[in-house]
């Protein structure tokens, strides 16, 4: 099988393949770590990895001087003569620390250790969407660092194999780093998703914190909020080929869903306050690079 990795070295992202050397010392390293886990580390069972993954499993290294902060893969399968299969990964890691939105200062110290690729550290990819490793290659996390609360979400997704295929090619299609500068293609949306989410979350803010200066109702505010939202929805997930309009109204649904989650559990006197709260969140400065 042709195992091919497309990263982005100019911007210090390097993939490395099952067969290229350096592979072996790694990935052992990874799995070490993964057996011995640091004081603060998250809790939960060492995931498996089958054997038949580790010729399908690259490495990312970030070579870059900043943290990874979200991350795009896109996944070929190809056989000889046959047909193209191609399967996106997004979100490989959380993005709170480029949409803060609810997150308080001390929460955002841990996520921007355990949530981001420092420089210089690396993560091992899995065929299923996981990626495996943290930042304990690099340094230990500080004391506001270790981790506090359950395991951090991510499993692997079972039923999947490219095995049968005759070449694979792994590509970074977005990476967002932690400071807000963005690399890639962006074929499948990234950045779009990114920048007009954090435009919905700060749009619903402000308007939530005029509708409360003025002595609106907490209930009337959501209701506005909303309308102006365009309603909850998911809606169906991005796909190639969206316009700018419609990534933004995906969006847009997704933060009134959010809001109509947080008024029906927590009722509208906080769901008015959370939005409020939101324009305090200290989002990145998004750029391409």
């Amino acid at each position: 099988m042709d195992f091919r990795c497309e990263d982005l070295p100019q911007f210090g992202l390097a993939l490395i393949p099952p067969a290229a050397p350096g592979y072996d010392a790694c990935y052992s390293d990874i799995l070490r770590r993964l057996d011995q886990p640091i004081l603060g580390a998250p809790p939960g069972p060492r995931p498996l990895i089958p054997d038949e993954y580790r010729p399908l499993s690259p490495i990312l290294v970030n070579r870059a001087a900043v943290g990874i902060a979200l991350i795009q893969q896109v996944w070929t399968a190809e056989l000889a003569g046959a047909a193209r299969g191609t399967r996106s990964i997004g979100n490989g890691i959380n993005p709170s620390v480029l949409l803060p939105f609810g997150i308080a200062d001390s929460q955002l110290r841990r996520h921007a250790y355990w949530h981001v690729v420092l420089p210089g550290s690396k993560r091992l990819l899995l065929p299923t969407g996981q990626m495996l490793g943290d930042n304990s290659d690099v340094r230990p996390p500080a004391p506001d660092e270790m981790w506090v609360g359950g395991i951090i979400s991510g499993g692997t997704r079972s039923g999947y194999s490219q095995a049968a295929a005759d070449r694979i090619t792994v590509s970074l299609d977005g990476v967002f780093f932690a400071d807000g500068s963005f690399a890639g293609p962006d074929r499948r949306g990234l950045w779009e998703q990114t920048i007009y989410s954090a435009e919905a979350y700060l749009e619903t803010a402000n308007l939530a914190r005029r509708l409360h200066g003025d002595g609106v109702p907490a209930d009337r505010i959501v209701a506005e909020v909303q309308a102006a939202l365009g309603g909850p929805s998911m809606g169906p997930p991005p796909r190639p080929g969206w316009s700018p309009d419609q990534y933004r109204q995906w969006t847009r649904g997704i933060v009134a869903q959010r809001i109509a989650g947080t008024a029906k559990n927590l009722g509208d006197d906080r769901a008015v306050f959370v939005m409020m709260d939101w324009l305090d969140a200290r989002v990145p400065a998004f750029r391409k690079l």
